[in-house]
């Protein structure tokens, strides 16, 4: 049996101060980065999950740890000695959402092995809503979430709408920053959200109610006129501005058509 000793950074910064003159412990020792962290909630990391995979075997040797806080943590596992050894860690949020991820192939041959690895930020949706929907009867859904900040979204999901039957997700985005910026003029006024789903695709769009802010439109001398709803298409590299529907002053909402699964955002336009 062999060692893997490890030394993994969050947001693609790999850190030095690895303790490599400890690998007699047979000790795996990740370090988290304090300046990403200092971005984000101390508590945002609620599992981080090692595996490392033996393919001849066809066996995963699997380590977590939860409630991830302090900027140090260490992993011991115990590794049979060969080659491929395909080593992975997620860095999972409390909303399900695996953010950081990394992975790396080594062989494994001595006692004890220093293993390095970059762990990426990943562009993933905080689950506020996951639920199957019949392509045939189609859905009316109700999405709010306080600890996401969502509230009282409606997603109407028409009969026909989607290609076959499927899991929708529903959420907001992680790393806001990984989006490109909205179109000239483009504002946004809200949180970014979310729209997944399993492999089915919409054949017609579907309809979105969200609440807008007042306030925010009155600090900027605008009225509801100048609101707007941005999507993102999976895949593309460019916002587009969908049809609105309706706006509603008395209930304080706008309606939209959203084209396909991806991303979108409420906005207002200030040219």
């Amino acid at each position: 049996m062999g060692w893997v000793l490890g030394c993994f950074g969050l947001g693609g910064l790999l850190l030095a101060g690895c303790d490599h003159s400890r690998e007699a412990d047979s000790r795996v020792r990740m370090v988290i980065d304090t300046q990403t962290r200092q971005l984000m909630d101390p508590r945002i990391i609620s599992t981080l999950r090692v595996e490392v995979l033996v393919p001849e075997d066809g066996v995963s040797i699997i380590e977590e740890l939860f409630d991830v806080t302090e900027p140090e943590v260490l992993v011991e596992i115990e590794v049979p000695q060969g080659t491929s050894r395909h080593i992975r860690v997620d860095a999972v949020n409390p909303f399900a959402a695996v953010i950081f991820s990394g992975a790396t192939v080594v062989d494994l041959f001595l006692p004890v092995h220093n293993v390095e690895l970059f762990l990426s930020p990943i562009f993933s949706v905080n689950v506020a809503l996951e639920t199957q929907v019949s392509a045939d009867d189609g859905a009316l859904l109700t999405v709010a979430s306080q600890d996401l900040g969502l509230l009282d979204l409606i997603v109407d999901i028409p009969p026909g709408a989607l290609d076959r039957d499927g899991v929708v997700v529903i959420g907001t985005r992680n790393h806001p920053p990984l989006l490109p910026p909205l179109p000239p003029g483009g504002v946004p006024m809200g949180l970014a959200l979310g729209f997944e789903s399993d492999g089915a695709m919409l054949t017609q769009p579907i309809m979105l109610t969200l609440p807008y802010d007042e306030f925010k439109l009155s600090m900027q001398g605008l009225g509801p006129e100048a609101l707007r709803f941005y999507h993102l298409d999976m895949g593309m590299s460019a916002w587009s501005e969908v049809t609105i529907l309706n706006i509603d002053p008395d209930m304080v909402t706008i309606t939209v058509a959203l084209p396909a699964f991806g991303s979108g955002v409420l906005g207002i336009y200030m040219p």
